[in-house]
């Protein structure tokens, strides 16, 4: 079975965080120079399904946040089991323009601050 990852480097920490639309976030510490977040992802994806490292290989995206991981020895039907508990996250972009939107009211609102001084 295929998996879609969509890869967070250098991070406080080694976690599969939860479903951001059709792929699975994945954040790891360690930085993205000479495989080193790679093996993360690799460990850290093992880890959460409960398979050996033996079992996970990067398909495609090795130097890229987007990776597709072939998951060997689970279908997909026992992948998503296993990742069941993870929570579903909004898209990126609706979360950035979400901060984004926040970040123009407050503009807004320091504007009219100096105005009325």
């Amino acid at each position: 079975m295929r998996l879609s990852l969509t890869v967070v480097t250098k991070s406080s920490r080694n976690a599969v965080v939860g479903w951001v639309g059709d792929s699975v976030k994945v954040c790891v510490t360690a930085p993205p120079e000479r495989g080193k977040a790679n093996a993360a992802v690799i460990d850290t994806l093992a880890r959460a399904l409960g398979v050996s490292r033996d079992d996970l290989r990067i398909v495609s995206g090795k130097e890229s946040g987007r990776k597709i991981v072939d998951v060997g020895g689970l279908d997909e039907r026992e992948v998503k089991e296993r990742l069941a508990g993870l929570p579903a996250r909004a898209s990126v972009l609706s979360l950035s323009t979400q901060s984004k939107d926040r970040h123009d009211a407050g503009q807004g609102e320091r504007r009219l601050r100096r105005r009325r001084r």
